[in-house]
């Protein structure tokens, strides 16, 4: 097992946690297995405890650490 990237002090999350406030979502823990679909608000994705893989119709798949990805309309 890696150490990841949060202290031992943040801990592993035990559930997962959301926190909304106006205009704003924000979630940590595990993958929610989504789908490739459009979205009607633009999403920062960052992989806290290493690289994810994110899938686009037009780049397939891509390992990385950050994406952001627009609303489409």
């Amino acid at each position: 097992m890696t150490d990841g990237a949060l202290s031992e002090s943040c801990g592993p999350a035990r559930s997962p946690v959301i926190w909304i406030r106006p205009g704003h979502a924000g979630y940590l823990g595990p993958e929610l297995g989504v789908d490739l679909h459009s979205g009607s608000v633009p999403v920062l994705t960052v992989g806290l405890d290493g690289p994810f893989i994110l899938e686009t119709a037009t780049h397939g798949e891509i390992r990385t650490r950050s994406a952001y990805a627009s609303a489409t309309i």
